[in-house]
This record gives C-alpha cells, sequence and structure tokens, in this order.
C-alpha cells in the first residue's frame, strides 16, 4: 500500500477519538482557532462526527452547557487558549462532564502546574501532547503553515527571534518522526565558512531536534514503533541558502507552473468560469488535493503531456457519458464545449473541466508571455550549461534584449538578472545598473536583488580585473534518455538525496549529528546504536525472502521549499524503493519568493509579523452563566394532536462539511465498538508522567 502521511495523520486522530469511551456513547470535540486549521486540513467534520462525536465546537466562542457529556479538547498550548480551557470549569455548571485535554504541541511545566491546580483538575481524565503540530499537504509532504519563516531567519532586525523559532521548528519536526514511530540519524548543512548570518542554522535546528527525539525517547520506552526490519531512517536538515537558483526559475510541471501562472488561493483552491445548465456563466471553486486523481496523477508531469493526457481523459469521459464520439481530433476548445453541454452531473465531470481551464489558462498565458525564450535562458543560466551540455558563450547577448523586451514582465526581468548574478557569482556595479537600466528596474526592485547576499550570494565585486570564473555547470536532467528544454536544471536537493541514497554525501558538508554509524544506511538495522533505545533483535527463523519496508528519508528546508523540490522527492522515492518525506515552513512560489526577499531589510516594526502580535485575551462571556432554556411551545397540529418544537441539536446533511464554528451535529454509528479507552492520568505536583518531555 503506497505510504501517506496525511492517512497516518488522520488515523492517529480517530484511534485517539475511537480510544474514548464515555458513557453516553457520544462526545464532544473542542478545537481552537490554530488547531481547527490542522484538523480542516485533513478531515471533512463528517469524516470526525462518524467516531461518536456528537459535535465540534470552538473554545473561543459561546457554548450552550453540555454537563452530561464529556468533552475532547484538541487545543494548542496557548496563555488565551489555555485560559479559555479553565473558563469552561470554573463557571457553574462546569460546560462539561469532564475533560480529555490533548495539546498539538509539546507543552511546558508551567501549563500543567495551571491546569492541575485549578477548578478543571477533579474532570481531568488526561493531559498529554499529540504531537501533531504540521500540516500534512501531501502524502509525502508537509509544511508548517508559517509564512514569515524566511523573514525571522535571515532579517538582521529579527534575530531575537531566531533561537526561539528554531525551537518551535524543531518540536514539530519531532512531532513528524513520532507520527511515523521513527528515531532516525540526523544530519545538517555544514557550510565550510561563514556566508552568511544564518549559516548555523541547521546546526541549531538539528541540535533541538536531536534532543527532543532523545527525550521523547526516554519517557516512552516503546518507541520508536516502526517494524522491526525497516532499515534506519535517515534526517537531512538544509535551509534556503543551499540553492538560490531554483525559486527564481520557471518550472514547466504541472504543479508547479499552475502555482507560478495561475491564482491559486491557499495553495488548493482555483476559481474558474463555467456556463450553466441555463446558460449563464458561474464561477466555480475547484480544490487541488489528494482525493482528486486526475490532479496527483499528473501534476509533476511536464506540462505538454499534461495538456495532451487532459484531453485524452476528457475525450474518453465524453465518448463514455454523451452520444459523441470520434472525438479525438478536436480541439481544446471544443472539448470544453462537449463537456459544458452533457448533462451528467459527476465529480469526475467537475474535476475535468477544472484541469481543462487551467490548462487552457496556463497555455494562453505560455504563449503571451515569451516564456519559451525566458525559460531558454533561465535554464542555462542557472545550470551553467547549453542544452547540448557545453558551457554558454554568448548568454549576456540573449539575456539583454530580453530585459529590453516589454512585453517581459518587471517580475520576470527581475528573475532573469537575479539568476544573472548568481551564475556570475557577482559583477561591478556599473554593470549591475547598466542592467537594471535595460531591465527598467526600481529601486525596489535592484533592492530585492541586493538582499539575496544575506543568505550567501555573492553578487558584487570591486573592480572588473577581479575575475571570478562563472559557477560550474551543474548536472542536466535527462529523462528517459531526452532531455526536456525548459526543465534541465536539477534542484539541489535531488543531488543531496541521491547522494544519501548512494552513500556519497560529503561528510563534512552534511554532517552527521552524532556519530557516524559504520556501513551502508539501507543495511542498517532499524536501530541505530546512535539511538538510547534497545535494539530489536530478529528471531533466528525470520523469513529472509519476505520484502523490506522501505527506508525513509527525512528531509526540511528551513525558509521555504519549492514545488520542484517536491517533486523531487517523489523522483527519489519512486526511482529507489525509498520513502522521502520533505518538508519546510511553507511552499515558496516564485512569486512569494520575490516578496520574501523584497522585505528582507525591512525594519523589524514594518514587517508585521505573528510572532510580534499580542496574543488574543479570553473572551469574558465564556465565564457568563447559560441563558435560560426556552420553553416548549405546544402548539394544535393539523390532525388536532398537540405537536412540539424544542430547541435541539441539529442533524447534518448528507453531503460532506468543513469544519464550522459552533456545529451541533448528532451522528449515529452503525459498526462496531471502541477499542478500549484512555487511561485516566493523575499528576502529582511537579511531576509531568508520560508526557514526552521537551520541556524549554
Amino acid at each position: 500500500m503506497p505510504f501517506s502521511l496525511i492517512e497516518q495523520y488522520q488515523r492517529k486522530i480517530l484511534e485517539l477519538l475511537d480510544s474514548i469511551v464515555v458513557k453516553n456513547k457520544y462526545k464532544y470535540v473542542v478545537v481552537d482557532q490554530y488547531t481547527s486549521k490542522l484538523i480542516d486540513n485533513v478531515f471533512e467534520t463528517n469524516d470526525i462526527l462518524r467516531h461518536d462525536v456528537s459535535a465540534i465546537e470552538m473554545i473561543e466562542e459561546r457554548r450552550q452547557s453540555r454537563g452530561s457529556f464529556e468533552a475532547v479538547y484538541i487545543l494548542s498550548p496557548k496563555e488565551y487558549v489555555v485560559d479559555c480551557l479553565l473558563a469552561d470549569f470554573a463557571r457553574s455548571p462546569p460546560r462539561y462532564g469532564a475533560a480529555h485535554i490533548f495539546f498539538v504541541p509539546m507543552f511546558d511545566e508551567a501549563q500543567v502546574n495551571k491546569i492541575y491546580n485549578s477548578a478543571v483538575a477533579p474532570y481531568i481524565r488526561c493531559c498529554v501532547s499529540l504531537m501533531i503540530d504540521y500540516l500534512p499537504q501531501q502524502s509525502n509532504v508537509f509544511t508548517f503553515g508559517n509564512q514569515d519563516s524566511l523573514l525571522i531567519f535571515y532579517n538582521p532586525s529579527c534575530l531575537d527571534l531566531v533561537v526561539a523559532a528554531a525551537r518551535r521548528t524543531a518540536r514539530s519536526l519531532v512531532g513528524v518522526c513520532v507520527t511515523l514511530g521513527e528515531y532516525p540519524l540526523i544530519r545538517f548543512l555544514n557550510p565550510p565558512v561563514e556566508t552568511h548570518m544564518a549559516y548555523t542554522l541547521p546546526y541549531m535546528i538539528a541540535k533541538e531536534v536531536q534532543e527532543g527525539l532523545d527525550e521523547y525517547a526516554r519517557a516512552n520506552r516503546d518507541f520508536p514503533t516502526v517494524e522491526p526490519d525497516r532499515p534506519q531512517s535517515i534526517f537531512l536538515v538544509l535551509d534556503r541558502s543551499m540553492d538560490l537558483d531554483g525559486p527564481y526559475l520557471h518550472e514547466f510541471s504541472y504543479e508547479a507552473m499552475a502555482h507560478d501562472l495561475l491564482f491559486i488561493e491557499n495553495g488548493n483552491k482555483y476559481t474558474y468560469a463555467r456556463q450553466s445548465q441555463d446558460g449563464e456563466q458561474e464561477d466555480v471553486v475547484g480544490v487541488l488535493s489528494e482525493k482528486d486523481p486526475v490532479w496527483v496523477s499528473l501534476r509533476h508531469k511536464y506540462i505538454a503531456d499534461t495538456i495532451d493526457e487532459v484531453k485524452e481523459k476528457i475525450v474518453k469521459f465524453t465518448e463514455e457519458n454523451s452520444q459523441f464520439a470520434n472525438l479525438d481530433n478536436a480541439s481544446a476548445s471544443q472539448l470544453k464545449d462537449v463537456l459544458l453541454t452533457m448533462n451528467v452531473f459527476s465529480k469526475e465531470k467537475e474535476i475535468l473541466g477544472m484541469h481543462m481551464s487551467m490548462t487552457e489558462t496556463i497555455t494562453e498565458l505560455f504563449n503571451r508571455t515569451r516564456l519559451s525564450a525566458i525559460a531558454d535562458v533561465e535554464q542555462c543560466l542557472a545550470t551553467a550549461l547549453t542544452p547540448e551540455g557545453k558551457p554558454p558563450k554568448a548568454v549576456l547577448e540573449e539575456l539583454v534584449p530580453l530585459l529590453d523586451d516589454e512585453h517581459v514582465s518587471t517580475r520576470d526581468r527581475v528573475r532573469l538578472l537575479a539568476l544573472y548574478l548568481l551564475y556570475r557569482e557577482g559583477v561591478v556595479e556599473a554593470d549591475f545598473a547598466k542592467l537594471c537600466k535595460h531591465g527598467k528596474l526600481s529601486s525596489m526592485d535592484m533592492h530585492l536583488i541586493r538582499n539575496m547576499d544575506l543568505l550567501g550570494a555573492k553578487l558584487f565585486k570591486a573592480s572588473p580585473k577581479d575575475r571570478r570564473p562563472p559557477k560550474k555547470g551543474v548536472r542536466n536532467e535527462v529523462i528517459e534518455g531526452e532531455t526536456q528544454p525548459f526543465t534541465r536544471y536539477v534542484p539541489r536537493v535531488k543531488d543531496i538525496l541521491t547522494g544519501v541514497v548512494n552513500n556519497t554525501l560529503d561528510l563534512e558538508l552534511f554532517k552527521h549529528f552524532k556519530d557516524q554509524p559504520i556501513g551502508v544506511y539501507d543495511s542498517m538495522p532499524a536501530q541505530s546504536t546512535t539511538s538510547p533505545a534497545p535494539r530489536r533483535n530478529r528471531a533466528f527463523w525470520h523469513d529472509r525472502s519476505t520484502q523490506v519496508p522501505a527506508q525513509r528519508i527525512f528531509v526540511f528546508i528551513a525558509g521555504g521549499m519549492t514545488y520542484a523540490e517536491t517533486r523531487s522527492a517523489y523522483e527519489i522515492s519512486n526511482a529507489h524503493n525509498k520513502e522521502v518525506i520533505i518538508g519546510s515552513d511553507n511552499f515558496l512560489t516564485p512569486t512569494d519568493w520575490l516578496h520574501q526577499l523584497s522585505r528582507l531589510r525591512t525594519r523589524r516594526r514594518d514587517l508585521n509579523l505573528a510572532a510580534d502580535q499580542p496574543d488574543p485575551e479570553m473572551p469574558a462571556y465564556l465565564l457568563e452563566r447559560d441563558p435560560p432554556p426556552q420553553q416548549h411551545i405546544i402548539s394544535q397540529g393539523r390532525n388536532g394532536k398537540q405537536a412540539q418544537s424544542a430547541p435541539g441539536p441539529s442533524v447534518p446533511s448528507t453531503g460532506p462539511h468543513k469544519l464550522s464554528r459552533n456545529a451541533d451535529y448528532h451522528h449515529h454509528k452503525t459498526t462496531g465498538n471502541p477499542p478500549g479507552h484512555f487511561d485516566v492520568e493523575t499528576k502529582k505536583k511537579g511531576k509531568l508522567g508520560k508526557l514526552g518531555g521537551f520541556f524549554k
């Protein structure tokens, strides 16, 4: 069965819900604004309600007392959230009959003491950490949803935020490992010289991850929980400075191109126009997710192949569901018209219509913006090689006409010029000024390019006589014997992962946090001698002919990752029978990258960082008494009998729901009983019990 981080995440939450047995069978789930986003990322509301959950409620909002029901709190350990929790039991009557408390990240001893010394203490059935403080985005991809990471790690005015941010990052990474039961070897990028202010960032994060895993293992003697035969996993900690070319490039896989050229809200919602059944134009919001088989199968393919395959899928669908036939030679617009006129309402029709709209728009933009010429020069600059594999000799002669071309957008001119400076490893100021004049770049655009030095880029040299050789050519991508003209650049992370698989990574540049293990990685047992947990011994009668589970390789890129880098993780997984899990603070589209770079020297007070915003306060209304119950209204029915109307929980529709505030649904489970329950965990003062620690 294919690996899926999303399914692992879902299973952890659902097993938790099933393990809690209450008197009334049904319980309430209470979340806060932050944790509702985590859960909403992987569930629809009905997915939760099927597990004996009566309702999902927001802890910050007004709620009725439900004293006969127990509550499962899934919370972030923020001060105001803890205050909201305490308010539920400081009021009279208490809002719920008991509290099963689960904090998403780890929490500190002061918060535990505050909870157990409050009115909630007698009602606590458990208080533990779930360690799921991350967002699974795809089967092999996760993020933290932190859009400020590049600014915090590389803006000089944010230095005092770096340690805390690195620690939060590490705690979330420990959670990823714990979810999968892995206790990996840690390696980190270790630049040989101090190239920029944040050059020790990978070490800082790696150190916190190692300490967090060690502490969790000491508190949980059954950890790790992977199969005994699964080879020792490896965790690579990198940062954005390891590849500055990648975020500038026009990438020609479907996923990367869509996020570069189209407006995709929140990373997964695409709005397109279609004709309704009554002939009116209407806007439709499509969702790009793992539940869309067309998206999953095509997102990493070259855009030309994607367009052909979408057309083939539409031809097949229309011929199977309509009177139309022989559509093989139909144009894209003709296929779109046929699809719209089909009186067939199906999920597949909606999905194909969305992808037809996306590929049509991408094609139009490609043809309108001289993207072919731009991408050809970009590839030469990034790889330092021509399509024939030779060093480019006339790259400046090809660059300048594009900088002068009014049909090339300012954003693309900035991307081209930045790539040229990286290719040359620095130019004199006078030449930079001339090139900016050709591109009609503003002072803000020039400022953006200069900010690359904060990530270690060599941008300028003192004299033309200071001749630095251009960077050496990097590997061109070859797929099935043919080199795609616009996707020759190999993301640096792919070469690094290849080095891990082949055990050829430079031991100084990518240091082991602990002693280097002996032997080839994939021949190692699941437990390394670097781990304090006991080694699992395989029985002598073990069947060696059975297939060994794939080795897992984790890679984290602090500061943001590109869609080309996530594609590389899948490619290495498929090519080498590995499970590569890649993550970062957030996705970086070229637009995001340029915007963040432009702010790397912005004053802290003007950045409006989330970390600088005050936490909200607990709403006072949470301590208020419930309003008096509404009286039953008795009226005479049509048949002469009395009919009653009373307030009560509503019943959900049969369609899917996302988490909604103050949702109040009852769901009657029809299969099976929950397998056991959590033991009540009591706390002696100053003792946290089996919580997995990491109290910093």
